[in-house]
């Protein structure tokens, strides 16, 4: 997807991309649906023209972001160091600068996109972390287990059972919900 601000870097990206063999899924000439084409496509890659507007699209950047489906690849006019270090602060994968060279650009894009991958994969780790350390706490305190045994039996359900760990710590977490709520005052 491409977005821009003129027509002029539409034209350009879109030649620039599909000679080094990208699809361009769509382009959008304004920030409001911006956001409604990221949900609908899907896209790998989103690259946003960012010139003094930067403040007022990093909103968009981040409710594209918590899609979890899009690296984000700012074009810049001209190099500006705090614009850049700004956006990348807030999960932009990389940027390009005004003229598009096709070879640095299937570079920074694909740099992106590894980057993008690599940056998900560690929160999908920390939040399997994070839901394994509460199911090991529920099995410690309801089952009298300790720490280790706690991880072999959700293992072991992962395994026997065939089912994703996060599942596995999933379910537990939800059977504690429902057996620990408290019954309503008559």
């Amino acid at each position: 997807m491409v977005t821009f601000d003129t027509g002029g870097i539409a034209t350009e990206l879109t030649t620039c991309l599909s000679g080094r063999g990208y699809e361009v899924v769509a382009t959008v000439s304004g920030s409001t649906d911006i956001v409604r084409v990221a949900q609908s496509f899907k896209p790998h890659l989103l690259l946003m023209s960012i010139g003094q507007d930067l403040d007022d699209k990093l909103g968009i950047i981040q409710q594209i972001l918590s899609l979890r489906t899009t690296a984000i690849v700012i074009i810049l006019k001209e190099w500006d160091a705090a614009a850049a270090k700004k956006a990348l602060s807030a999960g932009v994968s990389g940027y390009l600068l005004r003229p598009f060279d096709p070879a640095h650009a299937s570079a920074t894009l694909e740099t992106a996109w590894h980057h993008f991958q690599k940056l998900l994969d560690l929160q999908e780790n920390l939040e399997l972390r994070k839901l394994l350390e509460k199911a090991k706490g529920i099995l410690m305190n309801e089952q009298f287990v300790s720490e280790e045994e706690a991880h072999q039996l959700i293992l072991k359900m992962s395994q026997d059972k065939s089912i994703p760990l996060k599942d596995v710590c999933q379910s537990i977490l939800q059977v504690k919900a429902v057996l620990g709520a408290e019954k309503p005052k008559k």
